[in-house]
């Protein structure tokens, strides 16, 4: 064989190997592998249990089997954390959910790993918060245009001095006679000063331009990427109260509620228990439980101050990173998931927090599991 022809061949196996790699294995072939010896002392692997008897045997991969069973975080979070403060056995089901661009909370719905958060949470870019990073970055170009055509000015201007500066040049060499010379001489000192503070000025500029430019590159690529990475994100790093990271995974959204769903598998895991349709919310107090300002295991009181539509308004202590965490009453059962808060100001001042009902929450998770 030509050294020509390993080449083909070989770029052809590079070309093919990944589609094999990607097709993997039937799964019903490699259940088990045994080993074994015969009586002539040889070894043997195969995918059959030996027929006769030998020496020795053993299995060497089994995925038939489940490696474990459920962890019980019920368990070891009672242990930790014994309370007979309903509230404060709510806080057991609470999660911190960490995302391509921060962090949020929610909660879990069953005892087998299911979490409900907000959509805007799981999926960062479709936010409010996203919206004020767009609008950013749209102001950061701006300044990058203008710095841009503020240099093309500066530039053009020093450009203009430095010839009039060069024909200043050649005329006080035209002129022979002293008084000529000295006028001559005069005016190009001032176009001289003049270009020497146009040269001062265009270094700022260019350093302004480049600044500007570095700013908006840097804040487009850190969007670009944050986008992709919250568009594709199907595994999330979720923390428990007693601190422990955990991965779930995302399971899906609802189209028409601020609502996504988390799973956490292999887990026996507190949950919280829906509140009744027919209790007065109205003036009832309640409680709202989260990670906000990156303080995990946050607690806040208030009251129900009013339901409109299909939401319930809250005058307990709303902020960033309580959204997708529960929104529970003095029993300790959910009665919504915190959806946002409705400021005049800025998010650290008083105003409304907003919850979406339970009761949506479980129309939408039982949509989600019967797809």
């Amino acid at each position: 064989m030509d050294i020509l022809t390993f080449y083909k061949y070989s770029y052809q196996l590079l070309v093919i190997m990944p589609f094999f790699l990607l097709l993997g294995f039937p799964s019903e072939g490699i259940s088990e592998t045994y080993k074994y010896q015969d009586e002539r002392g040889q070894w043997h692997y195969s995918d059959k249990p030996p027929q006769t008897s030998s020496k020795s045997q053993e299995t060497l991969f089994d995925n038939t089997k489940k490696t474990a069973p459920p962890r019980d975080l019920v368990g070891m979070l009672e242990k930790k954390f014994v309370s007979h403060n309903p509230e404060e056995i709510a806080t057991l089901a609470v999660v911190e959910i960490k995302n391509a661009l921060g962090h949020g909370s929610g909660f879990f719905i069953t005892n087998d790993g299911y979490i409900v958060t907000n959509r805007h949470v799981v999926k960062p870019t479709e936010s409010v918060q996203w919206d004020k990073y767009e609008k950013a970055l749209a102001e950061q170009e701006k300044l990058f245009i203008a710095a841009g055509r503020e240099l093309d000015s500066r530039k053009a201007y020093h450009k203009k001095i430095y010839h009039s500066l060069v024909e200043h040049e050649k005329n006080i060499k035209r002129y022979m006679d002293q008084a000529s010379r000295k006028i001559l001489g005069s005016r190009y000192k001032i176009i001289y000063n003049n270009y020497k503070e146009s040269e001062r000025l265009l270094k700022i500029t260019k350093s302004n331009y480049n600044a500007a430019k570095r700013n908006f590159k840097k804040s487009k690529s850190y969007m670009s990427n944050k986008g992709r990475e919250s568009y594709w994100a199907q595994k999330y790093k979720i923390r428990i109260k007693d601190g422990t990271i955990l991965n779930a995974r995302y399971v899906g959204a609802s189209k028409d509620h601020d609502l996504a769903f988390l799973k956490l598998d292999r887990f026996k895991t507190p949950f919280l228990v829906p509140a009744g349709r027919n209790i007065k919310l109205r003036g009832s107090k309640v409680f709202a439980i989260g990670s906000p300002l990156g303080i995990s295991d946050s607690l806040t009181s208030g009251t129900v101050t009013s339901i409109q539509g299909a939401y319930i308004y809250t005058d307990t202590s709303i902020f960033p990173g309580n959204s997708g965490g529960p929104l529970i009453d003095e029993t300790g059962k959910v009665l919504g998931v915190i959806a946002q808060k409705i400021t005049k100001n800025n998010v650290m001042s008083k105003g409304f927090g907003i919850a979406i009902p339970i009761n949506i929450v479980n129309i939408e998770f039982k949509k989600l599991r019967a797809k």
